[in-house]
């Protein structure tokens, strides 16, 4: 079955992507927090300035900050960090995911 899979969870003003299943492989489960906002409050700008800044459109940066984003490039993640002098790891951070470690009931877990 070909879809995407994706669960958000607001927390303050950040947001989670929980997971996607990839057209090429099983789900798996890797929340990225995107704090974008949370700089841009830290630093007294807007996106409109920030965006204009780094000349990327203003929907495109929108859909980062908002956690929607699947990619993004490396020279784009340079050029929002030297202009908001920030490092990459201020904009986005990796929180894994709470599982649970206990095996299914019935089935044997050294198989």
């Amino acid at each position: 079955m070909d879809y995407v899979e994706r669960a958000l969870f607001f927390v303050g003003v950040t947001i989670i992507i929980v997971g996607q299943a990839m057209r090429l492989g099983p789900s798996v489960a890797m929340p990225i927090i995107v704090n974008l906002d949370v700089v841009l409050a830290q630093r007294k700008r807007r996106l409109t300035n920030l965006a204009d800044a780094v000349g990327i459109t203003i929907q495109n940066l929108s859909i980062l900050k908002t956690g929607r984003a699947r990619a993004i490039r490396f020279t784009t993640l340079e050029a929002i960090c030297a202009e908001l002098d920030c490092q990459p790891g201020d904009i986005l951070e990796y929180q894994p995911p709470a599982t649970s470690h206990q095996p299914r009931v019935g089935t044997n877990p050294l198989t």
